[in-house]
């Protein structure tokens, strides 16, 4: 009989414990998404100390369609590397740019995001810039700080969500 509680004793430890781990483990995750958040705010702010203003949120052809997202831009500021073959002359989602999709950087997912390698989700991104009038980033026209005047603590730059099906190129 005391084996019985005994065995019952370790596996109430067991499932405390493991309970535990996945509390640490979502705890971790949390903090890893925020430290995504401010290392794509720092790429922004080094984009604006380099050009004068912050990266449109998407470029377009001469028919207005969109072809780059902010994001694309980024990358190439500092991984020209990364990015030789990536071509500029063609949207991102033609056959020659999407091979270069599963360079996606890691800080453009949320590691709270669980998607398996085999999804065809594994490619979209949890980071986005809030897009429109009066906000930093108005669609293809690049905004700077001096555009803002004194609102700049108070604009959103960056937000975070989860299941928005945008891809990350």
């Amino acid at each position: 009989m005391l084996w019985i509680s005994g065995a019952a004793l370790t596996l109430a430890f067991m499932a405390w414990f493991v309970n535990g781990m996945a509390e640490v483990r979502d705890s971790a995750n949390r903090a890893s998404c925020s430290g995504h958040l401010c290392c794509i705010g720092t790429y922004l702010h080094y984009y604006h100390e380099k050009y004068g203003h912050f990266p449109p949120a998407y470029q377009v052809d001469a028919s207005g369609a969109p072809v780059h997202s902010w994001r694309v831009l980024l990358m190439l500021l500092d991984e020209p590397k990364l990015f030789a073959d990536y071509r500029l002359d063609e949207p991102w989602d033609s056959p020659n740019n999407r091979k270069l999709e599963s360079l996606m950087p890691n800080f453009f997912r949320c590691p709270s995001e669980k998607i398996s390698e085999e999804s065809p989700y594994r490619w979209h991104t949890n980071y986005f810039v809030v897009v429109g009038k009066d906000t930093l980033f108005s669609g293809p026209n690049p905004i700077s700080f001096k555009d803002l005047g004194k609102s700049t603590a108070s604009t959103v730059m960056l937000v975070e969500a989860t299941g928005q099906g945008i891809h990350w190129m």
